[in-house]
């Protein structure tokens, strides 16, 4: 009787700690997630404000030694703060991949922030097309998408 009654006792500390520690594992994840998608979208949020009000500059047009006018357009300061932190915008992907079920969504409007070039702007400010793709991948990951 004594001897059932210890390994009773004995199961229920073991199996008590084992579900303890994995119901622990699972809250303890779930905030990780969490933390880091909030992360995330401040860096996004950031990021945005300071190609948002970068300065635009505007182009001139010369005249060519052939009597031709040339519109000369200088590279677009939102387009400046976007390269600089595009570093930054990668490492960030790569934190947060696993914290959206939608992953190739994820992928899609990362890889189209990602991989902006001048030519995608098509007669647009830089600046505008930046933002857009900007607010998408925002919409897309802010925290009421993703509870």
């Amino acid at each position: 009787m004594e001897e059932t009654l210890i390994v009773s006792v004995l199961v229920s500390i073991v199996s008590g700690g084992a579900s303890g520690s994995v119901l622990s594992l699972i809250v303890s994840g779930h905030r990780d997630r969490r933390q880091r998608r909030r992360a995330f979208v401040g860096f996004l949020r950031s990021w945005r404000v300071e190609i948002g009000n970068a300065p635009r500059i505007s182009g001139d047009v010369a005249m060519q030694p052939d009597r031709t006018f040339r519109f000369h357009m200088p590279q677009d300061m939102g387009f400046a703060a976007y390269q600089n932190r595009l570093p930054a915008f990668h490492a960030e992907i790569e934190r947060v991949r696993d914290c959206f079920p939608d992953t190739q969504r994820l992928e899609t409007l990362a890889g189209r922030l990602g991989s902006l070039k001048e030519q995608d702007w098509k007669d647009k400010p830089a600046q505008n097309i930046i933002l857009e793709a900007l607010d998408d991948l925002i919409a897309f990951v802010s925290p009421a998408s993703c509870k």
